[in-house]
């Protein structure tokens, strides 16, 4: 729900000359951290083959167990690493859409399946070498 105003506008005209220094490093970290996924049997692997340049805001993490999502979401609490639900999410399984749904959320076994063992971390260019360091070493079971 973002409305440009001239503070957006002016923000992002300042942005706008990092960009491709910006999306170097967010490919970087992306697969870095894909790297670290594919280590861990626990983990889905990401399929990114048919990709030629990944600039992701958030790097996606899809647990094979409902066990394994609650023990890496709590690592990943324990670190202060921000983490969030996968956008994908069920919707129909949110206290608004009862007031605009009356559909069974559980005829939509993918989405809860995202819902239930999917989250999402920050892949920002900010973050340190510390910072990608523990978050590929917890991807990999070893934290």
């Amino acid at each position: 729900n973002v409305r440009p105003t001239e503070i957006c506008g002016k923000l992002g005209n300042l942005q706008i000359k990092n960009l491709d220094k910006d999306i170097s490093i967010r490919q970087k970290n992306f697969y870095l951290f894909s790297n670290s996924i594919n280590k861990n049997k626990d983990l889905l692997p990401l399929k990114i083959r048919h990709m030629n340049k990944i600039s992701n805001f958030a790097f996606p993490v899809i647990c094979k167990t409902k066990k394994y999502f609650n023990i890496l979401t709590n690592k990943f609490k324990k670190y202060k690493i921000e983490i969030r639900p996968i956008i994908s999410g069920n919707i129909l399984r949110q206290p608004f859409i009862k007031k605009y749904s009356n559909q069974d959320y559980k005829l939509l076994t993918y989405s809860n399946y995202l819902h239930e063992k999917a989250f999402y971390f920050p892949n920002n260019p900010e973050l340190n070498k510390s910072e990608i360091k523990r978050i590929c070493l917890i991807l990999e079971k070893k934290y």
